[in-house]
């Protein structure tokens, strides 16, 4: 294996370090880290980068220390509440009473100070695995569609059919998934052992820096090839604890997640399919222990804390993070999804962030009523394109939650789903995996080299994040913003201010082997932009008066 494939790798499935108790000093940057990690927020005319013009906005438009509280739900996995950058960032629920294990507001949840986990099941546990819809639509289906062709199926079965066939598909790209992670961890722990062969545990042990592998001297190409990959090690801050976790979460995700056995809401002790059975969760939104905080990268990107002189900043110090966590490893439950969303919208939520989503739905009548409930209460949800590569314009490529019905009509105005662009304004300013589409994606933002907010010791990855869930953060953020300083603006009015004020580039970019134009991926054809936004906002929030 080549040092460029193990870099590949390691860019492919960066994982959590082990956990220890947190530190809780500020990170400090150097110049050179300093020139790029904050490119998201950076303004073309300026920086000549695409970014959000956020730094423009706070350096023209006075806005440092005005604007109201505004309320941000992170519907996601857990979040690190303690981080550095987020502990004067989270929402605290003024009505409840720490841990006296009564419903002191009576909203329904038990001690909920910070938000509402529902994957909490038994004595303070939580949920680590979850299988999709595609699994239960195989197991719905799966006796009446098994090994029979197009032809074998009536008119009135064909909808389910094809959706039997679909979630098949998925389900054989999970079990691939699962199985290229698993031999990923082996292929690491292979390479650090010939690395600890080759230049001694004194020297490669968890505690290795830079400035011990500056110090190693290969004496062949192999050895080259293994500081390179300690190098790599190095900036992923991994360890050997992580290796291990890699094949075992690779075999769950083949062997658990996209099993017909598993069936999670077992743990879970509820009926799936009622949503008024809603008497399980717990208030453990923060785990020191729970590896998969991606709800920590969002809420960074979102409301990090903007004067502490180091770290990342987010888009307002007046944005509170309310974490509400139904993300395990795998997949969501539809009717957590609107349970969260009730949740979020009951307790003073402004903006929902809701980075994930499946190509199938089980109960999509739950995905529209919680996007119908949100709209109800004039609240936006901001939600993700997913990173494929396809074109949710076709149908059958669709991502749940979505807000058109079967006819391709919008039933409601307060979701916005946004693409990934990059830092490059040329042909590859779209990035290669965000999915796209002319109707159903509304906007882009930054995506690709993102530096985010990480739990446990490890505070921060630099300009390590890929993927539209760091454009659809950075797009509640935003939102965030706009709200703050215009409370009298509507969901569906901040909607729009985002799409119609976002920046145009009139270049074309690269899809596949073909070269588009830009605007041609998405409804507004534009990329997020905070400085513009505010200006339009202002415009309309004073036509208001």
């Amino acid at each position: 294996m080549s040092a460029l494939m193990v870099t590949i790798l390691l860019w492919a499935a960066c994982k959590e370090a082990p956990k220890e108790e947190p530190k809780q000093e500020i990170v400090l940057l150097s110049d050179e880290d300093n020139e790029f990690v904050d490119w998201p927020l950076k303004d073309f005319g300026k920086d000549s980068i695409p970014g959000i013009s956020l730094e423009k906005a706070y350096e023209e438009l006075n806005i440092q220390d005005s604007g109201q509280e505004v309320i941000v739900a992170v519907i996601d996995t857990k979040i690190d509440i303690e981080h550095e950058d987020l502990k004067q960032q989270i929402f605290i629920n003024k009505d409840e009473i720490p841990n006296n294990n009564k419903d002191d507001d009576g909203n329904g949840y038990i001690d909920d100070v910070n938000g509402w986990n529902f994957l909490g099941y038994g004595d303070n546990k939580s949920l680590y695995v979850g299988s999709g819809n595609h699994m239960k639509i195989l197991r719905k289906y799966s006796d009446q569609f098994k090994d029979k062709d197009s032809s074998e199926i009536s008119q009135a079965d064909e909808k389910n059919y094809k959706r039997y066939l679909k979630a098949l598909d998925i389900q054989k790209n999970d079990i691939d998934r699962g199985q290229g992670i698993v031999e990923y961890g082996e292929i690491l722990a292979d390479y650090w052992k010939k690395s600890v062969d080759a230049f001694g545990d004194e020297f490669v042990n968890d505690d290795i820096t830079r400035q011990v592998i500056d110090s190693l001297k290969p004496k062949n190409e192999e050895e080259e090839t293994l500081v390179e990959f300690l190098g790599n090690i190095v900036d992923y801050s991994f360890q050997t604890i992580d290796f291990e976790e890699l094949m075992t979460d690779g075999a769950l995700l083949r062997d658990s997640v996209n099993s017909f056995s598993y069936n999670e809401r077992l743990l879970i002790g509820d009926n799936e399919n009622d949503l008024n059975d809603t008497d399980y969760g717990n208030p453990l939104v923060h785990d020191k222990n729970f590896k998969y905080q991606h709800g920590t990268k969002i809420a960074g990107a979102i409301a990090a804390t903007r004067n502490n002189h180091g770290g990342i900043r987010g888009a307002s110090n007046n944005i509170k993070i309310m974490p509400i966590s139904i993300s395990p490893l795998g997949y969501e439950n539809d009717k957590d999804f609107y349970l969260a969303v009730k949740y979020a919208c009951d307790n003073g939520a402004d903006i929902i962030n809701f980075s994930s989503g499946q190509y199938l739905a089980m109960n999509e009548d739950f995905l529209k009523k919680a996007i119908l409930y949100a709209e109800s209460k004039d609240v936006l949800i901001v939600t993700s394109a997913g990173n494929d590569g396809v074109n949710l314009d076709k149908p059958e490529d669709n991502m749940y939650p979505l807000d058109y019905d079967e006819n391709g009509g919008e039933f409601a105005g307060n979701l916005i789903r946004v693409g990934a662009s990059s830092s490059l304004v040329d042909e590859n300013l779209f990035w290669a995996f965000s999915n796209y589409g002319k109707q159903n994606v509304d906007l882009f933002a930054p995506g690709t080299s993102i530096s985010v907010a990480h739990p446990g010791p490890r505070k921060y990855l630099w300009n390590r994040e890929d993927g539209t869930s760091m454009s659809a953060a950075y797009t509640s953020g935003v939102a965030a913003l706009l709200k703050s300083h215009y409370p009298s603006l509507t969901s569906k009015e901040i909607k729009g201010i985002l799409m119609d004020s976002g920046e145009k580039y009139d270049i074309d970019v690269l899809m596949g082997e073909e070269l588009v134009p830009f605007e041609s991926l998405s409804k507004s054809g534009r990329i997020l932009n905070a400085y513009n936004a505010l200006k339009e906002a202002a415009s309309l929030a004073g036509k208001k008066l």
